[in-house]
């Protein structure tokens, strides 16, 4: 086997089937590019071994990857009587809101005047990004619960809400016996 220096630098390995100018064989990088490929690898597992912890199911060990991943929103500390709430109803019992509306006005929360809404199965508790913990508050005054609480999307769940921070419907399970 012989070797053809070439004038780019690079080498061509040649054999007795191979002609000049033809090239064959094996390429190898540089040592220092092989030392930077291995490293990198090695350091690749660490880092994955690292967030990876195993379980026992059945008696068998079970390898999991874990990724959690937070979004925190800026709670906003207001006063309950700065907080717009609109009350809805979305039953066919008439007056439903206006009462819950004065339940809520009599607990300092600044209250809009009620008005309909869709019929809703179950009473729902809307709020604006920030405003969890007046939902959360709000929810048992209108006789639910804090899992009938959920975060405003792009679309208001009424129209001429969307500047509104709590936005309650109120369904049948609001309505005293």
């Amino acid at each position: 086997m012989s070797s053809d220096d070439r004038d780019d630098g690079s080498s061509t390995f040649l054999d007795d089937t191979t002609s000049p100018g033809e090239r064959r064989g094996h390429f190898q990088p540089r040592p220092p590019v092989a030392l930077g490929l291995l490293v990198a690898f090695v350091v690749s597992l660490v880092i994955f071994a690292h967030d990876v912890a195993p379980v026992s199911v059945g008696g068998q060990t079970v390898t999991t990857a874990s990724v959690v991943t937070t979004t925190t929103v800026p709670v906003q500390h207001v006063p309950k009587s700065q907080v717009r709430v609109q009350v809805a109803n979305g039953t066919s019992t008439s007056g439903l809101a206006k009462t819950y509306s004065e339940a809520l006005q009599t607990l300092t929360w600044n209250v809009l005047a009620p008005i309909n809404g869709n019929i809703v199965p179950a009473t729902e508790v809307w709020y604006r990004p920030g405003f969890a913990w007046a939902a959360e508050e709000i929810a048992p005054v209108v006789n639910t619960t804090a899992a009938a609480t959920r975060e405003v999307g792009p679309t208001p769940p009424l129209p001429g809400t969307a500047s509104d921070d709590v936005i309650v419907i109120l369904g049948p399970d609001a309505i005293k016996n």
